[in-house]
């Protein structure tokens, strides 16, 4: 069967944002992306998402993937586990959850109730925010969430 005709990517901007780092010029012409409350990002988000969903709706089977992956990741998910003490840090994301929160529970008592430390459904509220990861050495005490 043959592959459906997928036609080409919007065109994207390049912009002369320029920055110098220890000395050299480094080039960073997609800095406009960045900016998520732009109109012209929306547009361009708006238009690539509109691409993507042509190619995949073209697909034979799209809907049988699409089914499956919607039904595995409406499962609960555990995306990391940190020990430090007698403390488990655990990325977990519920059923239905768009992104993980971070939660700490005892690595030694089962029946301890599990504390959310951070939520970014609960602070998408009032700021976007999202988890970048942590890092696991034992000596680090510092969380990076933005």
């Amino acid at each position: 069967m043959a592959e459906p005709t997928v036609r080409p990517a919007p065109p994207t901007r390049r912009g002369a944002d320029v920055d110098v780092l220890h000395g050299v010029e480094v080039s960073d012409p997609y800095r406009w992306l960045e900016d998520g409350d732009s109109e012209e990002v929306a547009a361009w988000v708006a238009a690539h998402n509109q691409r993507t969903n042509e190619a995949l709706e073209a697909r034979p089977t799209w809907s049988l993937w699409h089914e499956r992956l919607s039904a595995l990741t409406a499962l609960p998910t555990v995306g990391g586990v940190a020990v430090r003490g007698d403390s488990l840090f655990v990325l977990r994301r519920a059923a239905g959850a768009d992104q993980f929160a971070l939660v700490v529970q005892s690595s030694t008592d089962r029946t301890a109730a599990t504390r959310t430390l951070v939520d970014p459904a609960e602070r998408a509220r009032t700021a976007r925010s999202r988890s970048t990861g942590t890092n696991r050495r034992r000596t680090d005490r510092w969380l990076r969430w933005d």
